[in-house]
């Protein structure tokens, strides 16, 4: 490099890329910047357009692989930032499971969400979907709350059941023996300290 001049980097060669309606190959011919060719997806806007007036099942149908070990069909198109997949349908973006689930099963009933029994969010396949209500969904999930409500004992071994469960203010579970322990050694702490 020479100093006070910036040197471009090399551009990469991309000779030819398969039309995703036709599935015939093309090139470069028009001249665009590699970047806005790596983009090109379609040879022509007459395929362009084809493929985008496909019905949305066609689409979903070309976006997904069936997964042999786990059952699982793996969404390959476009998906959000918690790896769920999506599809544009004629109302708009929606979930791609969640399209799934109502071309294959049925409609979602009102305040239902769809839960992913294989816990794979890339998954698609309808065996795979259940609607379940909000508490039931976020029960099932790994959070830290779904945690603590799986939780049967405390972390000293006690159960956390009947009349050694105390529920506190704002709603999270204590363990009463734990309450007993940890006050008793407070106490004999400021006794010690009075005596002084």
């Amino acid at each position: 490099m020479l100093y006070g001049v910036i040197m471009a980097e090399p551009r990469r060669l991309l000779l030819n890329k398969g039309c995703l309606n036709c599935g015939s190959s093309f090139t470069n011919k028009s001249g665009l910047s590699y970047k806005r060719f790596e983009k090109q997806k379609y040879c022509s806007r007459q395929c362009r357009s084809k493929y985008l007036t496909k019905s949305a099942n066609d689409r979903f149908d070309e976006k997904y692989i069936p997964e042999p070990n786990s059952g699982c069909w793996i969404w390959l198109g476009c998906y959000n930032s918690g790896g769920y997949g999506q599809i544009k349908t004629d109302t708009g973006m929606t979930y791609a499971h969640r399209f799934s689930y109502e071309r294959f099963i049925g409609t979602i009933p009102a305040k239902y969400e769809i839960d992913h029994r294989c816990k794979n969010v890339a998954c698609v396949n309808p065996n795979h979907l259940e609607a379940v209500t909000k508490l039931e969904n976020n029960r099932r999930s790994n959070s830290k709350s779904a945690k603590q409500a799986r939780q049967t004992h405390c972390i000293n071994g006690h159960e956390l059941f009947g009349s050694n469960l105390y529920l506190r203010k704002d709603g999270r579970r204590a363990c009463r023996k734990c309450m007993y322990i940890r006050n008793k050694k407070r106490w004999l702490r400021s006794r010690q300290l009075q005596s002084r």
